[in-house]
């Protein structure tokens, strides 16, 4: 006669078989991601490099910036843009919106893609008085879609976790 504790083991290691099968054979439908960015730190201003419609720029990342806008050089070709007006420091300007692609390329994961609108229009970025090349800001509708944005200012990385 089989003991109690012989039993219940027996029947432990088949569902341990058993959910390692099922889960072998699925994959999870969310896997929590973590990106880290080499950045640059100019006159108290965080810049990154980046591709905006595949172009290599130069971009602040300003967490006060609601809306990430670009040069109107970078815009994409043929794609519907809403046209609206601006009103500056200094004056209003013409701008327009459009579905864009920014790439980051990652430290530690290769390049990242972010599609989404953006503003286009003939700015006069701040940085650029300074003798800084920039051509836009990455605002929070990039950086406020992952769940924490942490600055190392030792290491000079910006990491954006979606854990």
């Amino acid at each position: 006669m089989r003991s109690i504790a012989a039993d219940v083991k027996n029947r432990l290691g088949i569902l341990a078989a058993l959910t390692i099968l099922f889960c072998s054979r699925c994959s999870p439908a969310y896997a929590p991601r973590s990106y880290t960015f080499s950045i640059a730190i100019t006159d108290n201003m965080i810049f990154l490099d980046a591709k905006v419609n595949g172009h290599p720029v130069q971009l602040l990342v300003d967490t006060g910036a609601t809306q990430s806008v670009f040069e109107a050089a970078l815009k994409p070709e043929g794609k519907k843009a809403d046209h609206f007006s601006v009103t500056t420091a200094s004056k209003a300007q013409d701008a327009v919106i459009v579905n864009s692609k920014i790439e980051l390329k990652s430290l530690n994961d290769g390049e990242i893609s972010l599609t989404g609108p953006a503003i286009y229009g003939r700015f006069q970025f701040p940085a650029t008085r300074l003798g800084i090349k920039m051509s836009g800001v990455l605002g929070m509708d990039v950086l406020g879609k992952y769940r924490s944005v942490n600055f190392d200012f030792q290491r000079n990385t910006l990491s954006l976790s979606d854990k």
